[in-house]
């Protein structure tokens, strides 16, 4: 029995000099013992965001990683003029990119802003945003469609308009639209609702 617990007592002694690396001082948030820089930065942001503490942030030596830690509190507020606080470009779009999701009037600060003006012409049916976005005419074609607006149709380009206002008189199952277009249209838009 003497020797039983003077071998357990030799592994529990063991088992307390066993020195924890990187990846476990991350898993306990020990941060501050950390070595390795980038795994470091990691641990304060995480903590930082789980403690809802922006301040740690400041404890980040790493441009872009203090930039994502910030990010993550200033997407809390609704003020997207705090986006110019941050240092690094991918996340000063990125950050851009969250409020313009909700709000057209920032698509301008976006690197893609017609793309940005897309989606918010089709999200909101406005046809004034197709104008702004990478590819009027279709846009203009998606919204005419969308509420159903024939001469929206007819400022899309080309054999465009016709389509547009076949696939309204379709949708709408109403052949005197049809009536509208010139001759040889009119009679396939006429022959899709029959």
């Amino acid at each position: 029995m003497k020797k039983l617990w003077l071998c357990l007592l030799f592994v529990l002694a063991a088992c307390s000099q066993v020195e924890c690396d990187d990846g476990c001082l991350l898993d306990l948030r020990e941060c501050a013992g950390i070595t390795s820089d980038t795994i470091k930065d990691t641990c304060y942001a995480e903590h930082a965001i789980e403690l809802n503490n922006q301040s740690m942030c400041d404890m980040i030596s790493s441009i872009k990683t203090n930039d994502y830690c910030v990010t993550q509190f200033i997407k809390q507020q609704s003020d997207y003029t705090l986006c110019e606080e941050l240092n690094s470009d991918t996340w000063i779009q990125n950050c851009y990119n969250h409020y313009a999701a909700n709000n057209s009037d920032l698509c301008s600060y976006v690197k893609d802003s017609g793309q940005c003006y897309y989606e918010h012409a089709l999200s909101s049916n406005s046809s004034a945003l197709c104008y702004n976005a990478t590819d009027t005419d279709r846009c203009l074609y998606k919204v005419a469609i969308a509420t159903y607006n024939t001469d929206l149709c007819m400022s899309v380009e080309g054999l465009n308009q016709y389509t547009c206002h076949t696939q309204i008189a379709v949708k709408l199952n109403n052949s005197e639209l049809c009536n509208e277009l010139p001759e040889t249209w009119a009679n396939h838009c006429a022959g899709r609702i029959e």
